[in-house]
This record gives C-alpha cells, sequence and structure tokens, in this order.
C-alpha cells in the first residue's frame, strides 16, 4: 500500500517532496564548508549545495518511481564526488593551525557528521510518517469516493412523466457526500414524490439519508396518505440516529383528481405557482422534523391545481445561499426565481433557478430542488 502512495502521489505533492529533500541534503555543502574553515572558493561551495541536493532528489525520486534506476543514481553520486575531493576541484589544503585550532578543526568535522547523521534520520522518520499519513488518506478517500457513487446511485437527477404530470428532481451537494433526499414514486393509485434535508454535512449525514429513502420506498408500497408517510418515517429514523441530528422533508402525493395532497416536517413551503395570474402561493406546515419526538403526529393538506400549475420544493441550501455581505437569497429569492421561469421547460427552469443561487453567493450547504408540473 506504501508503495502505491507514493507511485500515484500528483505531480504537485511530488514536486514539494522533491523539493524537500533538495533543500535539506542541499545543507551539506554549508556544513562541510564549516568544517573546513570556509577554505573552499564560492563556486566550489555552490557546487557541493547544488549537488547534494540533486542527488538527494534523484534519491527520493528512484526510490518511489523507479528503483531500478537506483544503481545509476549511485554511479552519479560516486562521479560528482570523487573520493579524494567534495568539489571538482579537489579538497583545498589548510595552513598549519595552531593545536587549540586544529583541535576545534577535528571537533567541527565530528559536528558536521553528527549533523548530517541527524538530518538522514530526520528525513527518514519524515518520508515514514508521510507515508503512514498518505496510504491512511489514500485509504479515506477510496472510501470516499464509494460513497460517492453510492450517494448518486441513491439521489440520481430524473426528469419523468407521471400520468398528467411532468416531474424534475436534482440535488447537488456542497461537499463530497450530500445529505439531501429527492425521489419520486409510482403508488398503486398515483404517484408521491419526496424532498428530504439531514441536518448536518458528509458521510454520516449521507448514511441518513439513505435511510429516509429506503424507509419510504418501503412503505410506500401500500401508497400511505402523506401525512402517514412522515409519521411511520419518523417512527423509523428515530432509534436510528444519534441524538443531534433530524430530517425535514416535504412530501407531495397525488392519487387522482384534481388536488395534490402535501404535507411538511420542519421544511420549507412547498411552492405554487398559478398559471392563471402568475401568483407563487407559500404551502406551509407547522410540524417538527422527523426524529425529534418519537411519537409526533404528521398530518397532510390538499391543494387544488389547475393546468398549467408548478410546485417547486426547495432545501435550505438554496435560500441560505449569501452574497460578499452576508445577505441571502432567502425564500422570497427563490419565489422570484421560480415565478420568472415557471414558463419555461423544467430542464431549463431547474438550471435557471440553481444558476440564480450561485449567482446570489457561495454553495455552503446541499442544493436541492423538485418541480411538478400540472399539464
Amino acid at each position: 500500500m506504501t508503495r502505491s502512495f507514493w507511485q500515484t502521489l500528483p505531480p504537485r505533492p511530488l514536486f514539494f517532496l522533491l523539493a524537500a529533500a533538495f533543500f535539506t541534503f542541499g545543507t551539506w555543502g554549508f556544513v562541510d564548508d564549516m568544517r573546513t574553515f570556509g577554505a573552499r572558493s564560492y563556486s566550489q561551495l555552490a557546487y557541493v549545495v547544488v549537488i547534494s541536493g540533486v542527488i538527494a532528489a534523484l534519491y527520493a525520486w528512484s526510490a518511489m518511481r523507479a528503483r531500478k534506476l537506483l544503481p545509476l543514481v549511485v554511479l552519479f553520486h560516486i562521479l560528482a564526488f570523487p573520493s579524494e575531493s567534495l568539489a571538482p576541484s579537489g579538497e583545498p589544503t589548510l595552513p598549519q593551525l595552531p593545536a587549540q585550532v586544529q583541535a576545534l578543526r577535528e571537533r567541527f568535522t565530528l559536528d558536521s557528521a553528527g549533523i548530517v547523521a541527524f538530518i538522514v534520520v530526520g528525513y527518514a522518520f519524515f518520508i515514514r510518517l508521510a507515508a503512514y499519513e498518505g496510504v491512511a488518506h489514500l485509504r479515506a478517500q477510496k472510501e470516499i469516493a464509494l460513497a460517492q457513487e453510492i450517494h448518486k446511485s441513491l439521489v440520481p437527477a430524473f426528469h419523468e412523466r407521471r400520468g398528467h404530470f411532468e416531474v424534475c428532481g436534482h440535488s447537488r451537494a456542497s461537499g463530497e457526500v450530500g445529505g439531501d433526499l429527492v425521489d419520486v414514486v409510482s403508488t398503486s393509485d398515483g404517484w408521491t414524490a419526496l424532498v428530504a434535508d439531514v441536518s448536518g454535512h458528509g458521510v454520516a449525514s449521507g448514511l441518513l439519508m439513505g435511510m429516509v429513502k429506503s424507509a419510504a420506498r418501503m412503505r410506500l408500497g401500500s401508497a400511505p396518505g402523506a401525512g402517514a408517510l412522515l409519521q411511520d418515517l419518523n417512527r423509523v429514523l428515530f432509534p436510528l440516529k444519534t441524538a443531534n441530528m433530524f430530517v425535514t422533508c416535504a412530501c407531495l402525493r397525488h392519487a387522482g383528481g384534481d388536488t395534490l395532497e402535501y404535507a411538511l416536517a420542519g421544511h420549507l413551503p412547498v411552492l405554487h405557482w398559478r398559471a392563471a395570474d402568475g401568483s407563487v402561493a407559500e404551502l406551509a406546515g407547522a410540524h417538527v422534523p422527523l426524529g425529534i419526538v418519537p411519537d409526533h403526529e404528521y398530518s397532510s393538506a390538499t391543494v387544488a391545481f389547475a393546468p398549467g400549475d408548478l410546485f417547486a420544493v426547495v432545501t435550505d441550501g438554496l435560500t441560505e445561499a449569501a452574497d460578499a455581505h452576508g445577505r441571502e437569497l432567502g425564500l422570497e429569492g427563490v419565489k422570484r426565481l421560480v415565478a420568472g421561469n415557471a414558463e419555461r421547460s423544467l430542464d431549463a427552469m431547474m438550471e435557471a433557478v440553481m444558476a440564480g443561487a450561485r449567482a446570489h453567493g457561495k454553495q455552503h450547504d446541499d442544493q436541492t430542488l423538485l418541480l411538478v408540473r400540472c399539464e
């Protein structure tokens, strides 16, 4: 695994590592200059500094990427530093020194050897630490990549026709794994659409979101009402989550006729754009989010619709998009985007609303949008 980590190190981190090797072992030139009391010329000093750093970088690169080339690096090392010299013009001859100065020189020689030895050992420990943490990071990245793949399969974008309705849904995560859910399921008497927003971010939220989808789809097999669905989800999720987690949810259901049933659990209002006058109404509900009160009873309501009407459900990742001054887009901003694009195709409207939120400010939370058009 360690070998695989070094071999797959991206170019930028690899450059930083080789640069670290160069500058760490290039210090040998300065240490040796101290040992010889500065007897070398500046060009000789520069040679030793540069060639020491280059050789160290070559050793590091070949050890990570091309071990078969290590003998060539050793040969280059020997040729670059002839046995009688550490510089191309040879070891300079020092003048005769007094006994105390000669002893000091011998001490400097010992100190320089100790410095180099400690640099080598310290560098080895540094590389070992980098490999250990890098392998752990690589494992974590692979697990996150797998979680991303699972998340994509759980929350795919969709654009479908359900009877006389056109339904479109899309969720854009703020990080590697999102906690928002948008789904539509055919039932024996019609269809049910669901938008859920799990508190928090990351893998934990994504796991709970997956539980919400699984539980909802299992329950929808018996075509429950919107309120009954939320009540059952609350009962199932309450013992499965941690104490600080909850789920807001909005449910739309059509079981025939010219009305839609809706139910909310701590979620933003459903937006109803009326084709007759272009107004946008808020369909709100006072129920608490799922997972807070174990036996809470959720109820639903109905709303009449006319041909051309459109319903939109959003998560707070859209409303909380804030500009440079901290001003959020808010539900009113989303309503303006919905009203301004309601007569476009659902795909174009989806993109326009999402783009409007991006233009307003940076995304800090998962952004999800469900659109339902009555044809």
